[in-house]
């Protein structure tokens, strides 16, 4: 049995594409956890994140719309890259980085640069 929860479905759109991923919740102390997170599992990465956020996170400001968390990260990338995900926590500034998994991780940026 696992703490984790799957709370929907993510989007990463680009200029030329958009993928359709999975976004999980883990709640502080699931697996280890230090704070509640979001992981967006994605099949490919055609804005080319994973090789931007390999190098560290950041903190980026989210818009929501209807509980949606809508990150628009073309100020990293310098070309359009948004990612869609559900907000079930309610942040506004959030942190994005890499996850030892390869997966994307979303956290509050409360307490971060």
């Amino acid at each position: 049995m696992t703490c984790k929860e799957r709370v929907g479905k993510a989007k990463l759109y680009s200029a030329s594409e958009s993928v359709l991923g999975e976004a999980v919740l883990h709640p502080r102390g699931c697996m280890g956890a230090r704070q509640h997170h979001l992981d967006i599992i994605l099949s490919r990465d055609p804005c080319g994140l994973k090789e931007l956020l390999e190098r560290g996170g950041h903190c980026v400001t989210a818009s929501r719309h209807n509980g949606i968390l809508v990150l628009d990260l073309s100020g990293l990338t310098g070309y359009p890259c948004v990612i869609e995900a559900p907000n079930p926590l309610g942040w506004r500034r959030v942190y994005v980085m890499l996850s030892r998994s390869g997966s994307i991780y979303i956290s509050s940026c409360r307490g971060r640069r």
